[in-house]
Order: C-alpha cells, then sequence, then structure tokens
C-alpha cells in the first residue's frame, strides 16, 4: 500500500482544497471592496438630496437664462425691423432728391408710395418695438437676472424712448417735400406741352359771315 502522501487522490483533494480555498479568500475580497462600494453609494445617496437643492438655484438661472434668450430675440428681431425701415426711409429719400422724375415718372411715383409706405409703417410698429423691450425688462425683474442698478438704468431708458415719435420727428423733417415739389413741376411741364392753342378766329369769322349771308337773303 503507497504511502498516504503519494496517493494521487489525496494529492487532488489537497489541490481542490488550496484552489477552493484561494476562491474563497478572492470571493471574500470581492465582497470587502462590494461592502466598501455600497458604502460610497449610500453616501453618494445621502449626498444627492442636498446637490439638488444646491443645483436647483443654478438650474433655475439656466432655464430663466433660455427664456431670456427666446425674448431677448423677438425683441431683437423687431427692433432690427424698425431700424431697417429707417435705413429704407433715409435710402429712398436720397434718391428721390438725386433723380429728376421727368427722366422716369412712373418710377418717380413708386419711390414716392414707398416712402409714404414706409412712413405708415414706421408709426405702427415703433410702439410694438417698445412694448416686446418692456416685457424683457419685466422678465429681468421677475428673474433677478441683473443687479438693481443695471434694472433701473434699463428702466428709465427704455421710460424715455417712450416718449419719442419717430414717425413725428420724420414729419417734422417734410421727406416727401422736395419730392412733391419735383413732381409738381413735371406735371405743370407735361401739361404745358400738352397744352394746344385753338385759334378761334376762324370759326368767329365763318359765323360772322354765315350770319350776314342769312341778313342779305331777308
Amino acid at each position: 500500500m503507497p504511502p498516504f502522501d503519494h496517493d494521487p487522490q489525496q494529492k487532488l483533494l489537497i489541490s481542490a482544497r488550496s484552489n477552493l480555498s484561494q476562491r474563497l479568500r478572492d470571493l471574500a475580497s470581492i465582497e470587502e471592496r462590494l461592502i466598501h462600494t455600497h458604502t460610497r453609494l449610500v453616501g453618494i445617496d445621502e449626498k444627492v438630496p442636498f446637490l439638488r437643492s444646491a443645483m436647483a438655484p443654478i438650474q433655475a438661472r439656466a432655464s430663466a437664462a433660455s427664456a431670456l434668450t427666446s425674448q431677448l430675440d423677438a425683441a431683437i428681431a423687431s427692433i432690427l425691423s424698425v431700424v431697417h425701415i429707417f435705413e429704407s426711409i433715409h435710402t429712398i429719400q436720397g434718391k428721390l432728391n438725386a433723380e429728376d422724375p421727368k427722366h422716369d415718372l412712373r418710377k418717380y411715383l413708386a419711390m414716392v408710395c414707398s416712402m409714404e409706405r414706409y412712413l405708415q409703417t414706421i408709426r405702427d410698429i415703433y410702439p410694438s418695438s417698445l412694448d416686446s423691450l418692456d416685457e424683457v425688462l419685466d422678465f429681468l425683474v421677475d428673474t433677478k437676472l441683473l443687479d438693481p442698478y443695471s434694472l433701473t438704468m434699463l428702466g428709465d431708458q427704455l421710460e424715455q424712448s417712450k416718449y419719442l415719435n419717430p414717425h413725428q420727428e420724420i414729419i417734422k423733417k417734410d421727406p416727401l417735400k422736395k419730392a412733391l415739389l419735383k413732381l409738381e413741376e413735371e406735371f405743370e411741364r407735361l401739361l404745358t406741352e400738352s397744352f394746344r392753342v385753338i385759334d378761334l378766329t376762324k370759326h368767329l369769322t365763318s359765323s360772322v359771315g354765315a350770319t350776314g349771308d342769312d341778313e342779305t337773303t331777308e
């Protein structure tokens, strides 16, 4: 009978026990790491409400800033429309002053009509552009995205703008005065060129002769 420590089966059992012990140690290490990870997760989970509370103002400001961007885009678009009309009025006025209607009367009349339309438009859209700025200012006040001093300055400037009336200011300068004088002169010229003097002397002589013949016959 072979010695005990030379028994193949015994060697297999010893090796299996050694492997099992190593696996158990590995599992114990994994369990320890899992416990440590769980402890950290519990700590993080406990901090989440505090993090949410801390992030709430930042998230609120971010949301307010996004909403402000939309309102500013709308206000800027409205203001740009006003600026565009001012530029168009200035451009057309320059053309009306520089050009002569006798060269192209139809084109000149079209520019005069465009000027009148722009003057009407600026009167209509300027108040609405101020309303859009007023809404932006109210939003800034509600969300406190700006400091009180800046809000006060913006409010004062907006109030001053409300007393302006660009339509009346433009009308005072009478941008169509020169153009209308040119048109008046052109129409007078056209009437003069189209006017034809009718000589009534012949008709009067013929009429008088015919009357005399009738009296002689009688």
